[in-house]
């Protein structure tokens, strides 16, 4: 009888492995089909742009300049930890400011003239000969033989430190030509930061929007600043143009997840099998390069071991389908985007206004959406970014309005209602108290209580329980 369950047990032993060594094999015949170049579809706008319409040309000239002659380091000349940053012509450390843009005049009437133009119209991928000064490391690891695939996620993005360079030396030379009068410098400048931040908009990827909005609250914060010291600069012509570009900016401050989807796609499609109706297993020796080169293990998306495949019949009956793993993707997302419709006062009215995933098993053996979690960034934070963006546009369009008020009526308004702004917290208008040179402009904040102006730099913050106000005009640093 012992026999026998010895016999039994042997025939369920070789039986359970010659299914599993099937199951391996079959496994290592799936291969990859590349159905979509998302690419191409990150550089669909940019692409679309003629090439007489192509500001980056332009913008490649003056990222050049700006390399060769970067901006003063102030705190590496004063060597000095509690020596503060000056933030306008009068302030001590300014002078190196002043020498810098003078040499640059040049190169900011180059940016200025890019951007008026259709857009930039960058085609990303491999560093063309002629950006080879702009990107020297990128061109210097392709001409050193390093692979380029079309691995979405190995998409660089070297121009966005450009950008930002670009517009730090237009809001300067704004700050400066404030100072000295010249409304009509001054207005061109800021014009520049506004135009360029469209133009970062041209690749639909989240690492995209976010510089935009760090060009955009560049352009309010240096306007604010310039409104503070000098208040009655610009005529009533000027402020209209500057209002009509604050309200096109704000049809472009939603966040996109575009580029975000397009990478969950395009890694799907090189870890999963293709069954024609958007469902397929996992590729293991493809899935296995894929996650160790997201992870950071490894450099190149080519190592290659075997060894993923001994386990591939256990990661098909734990991890999900392509199909199931795209749909969990598309809930959350759908969750997050849901989001956009509320205001910063009614997400905080919520119990819980956002998805929390921390309870989620972080093994890829157990935990079937590893692959989602991996790559699902905090979304949340993204979304609250364009609330605090589109709230700094209201409180520049307000102080606008109170400079106007005065200048028609040689008296400061006691309320903002003609304005026509609301406070991104209480819905209602924005508040106005007494300052020492001009009113002080605010929010009441996170805390939903007005505070009369005291400023807190966490006040605007999402959950903050700091107290204070989000003060717009003064701008504080």
């Amino acid at each position: 009888m012992l026999k026998k369950w010895f016999f039994y047990i042997g025939l369920c032993i070789v039986f359970f492995t010659f299914v599993y060594g099937l199951w391996v094999f079959v496994a290592m015949q799936r291969t990859v089909n590349i159905a979509v170049d998302y690419k191409a579809k990150i550089n669909e706008v940019a692409a679309a742009i003629p090439e007489d319409d192509r500001a980056w040309p332009l913008y490649r000239e003056a990222s050049v300049a700006l390399r060769l002659d970067p901006e003063p380091n102030i705190h590496q000349i004063y060597d000095d930890p509690l020596f503060e940053e000056p933030t306008w012509p009068t302030h001590e450390g300014w002078s190196h400011y002043d020498s810098w843009i003078e040499s640059h005049q040049e190169t900011i009437a180059i940016i200025r003239k890019a951007s008026k133009m259709v857009g930039s119209g960058l085609v990303l991928g491999s560093v063309a000969e002629e950006d080879r000064e702009v990107f020297p490391n990128q061109y210097a690891e392709e001409q050193a033989g390093i692979e380029t695939d079309d691995f979405l996620f190995s998409l660089m993005m070297p121009q966005l430190s450009h950008y930002r360079a670009m517009g730090r030396v237009l809001a300067t030379d704004a700050k400066i030509a404030a100072h000295q009068g010249d409304a009509t410098v001054c207005l061109e400048d800021i014009q520049a930061i506004f135009s360029m931040a469209k133009h970062v908009r041209e690749h639909p990827v989240l690492i995209s929007d976010l510089v935009s909005h760090s060009l955009m609250n560049l352009g309010i914060y240096t306007t604010s600043a310039i409104l503070s010291n000098e208040p009655f600069l610009f005529d009533d012509e000027s402020l209209e143009a500057i209002v009509r570009d604050l309200h096109s900016l704000k049809e472009v401050t939603d966040i996109r997840f575009d580029g975000e989807r397009y990478l969950v796609l395009d890694l799907l499609q090189r870890m999963y099998t293709d069954d024609g109706n958007g469902d397929g297993s996992l590729i293991p020796i493809e899935a296995s390069q894929s996650l160790m080169y997201l992870q950071g293990a490894t450099n190149s998306y080519e190592d290659f071991s075997y060894m993923p495949a001994l386990f591939a019949p256990i990661a098909d009956i734990v991890h999900a389908s392509r199909k199931e793993l795209r749909d969990e993707y598309d809930s959350r997302l759908s969750v997050i985007e849901s989001k956009k419709q509320y205001s910063l006062g009614e997400l905080a009215a919520m119990k819980e206004p956002f998805p929390d995933y921390d309870d989620l098993g972080d093994s890829f053996i157990f935990n079937k959406n590893y692959l989602i979690d991996l790559l699902m960034p905090a979304l949340d934070r993204v979304i609250l970014q364009s609330m605090y963006t589109t709230g700094n546009i209201d409180g520049l369009l307000a102080t606008i309005y109170a400079i106007e008020s005065y200048q028609e009526s040689g008296t400061w308004p006691i309320s903002l209602e003609g304005a026509n702004v609301r406070d991104s917290w209480t819905g209602e208008s924005l508040l106005i108290a007494t300052g020492e040179r001009h009113p002080i402009i605010y929010s009441v904040g996170a805390n939903l209580q007005d505070d009369a102006g005291m400023y807190n730099r966490h006040a605007h913050v999402f959950g903050s329980d700091k107290g204070g106000d989000w003060i717009f005009w003064p701008p504080q640093e």
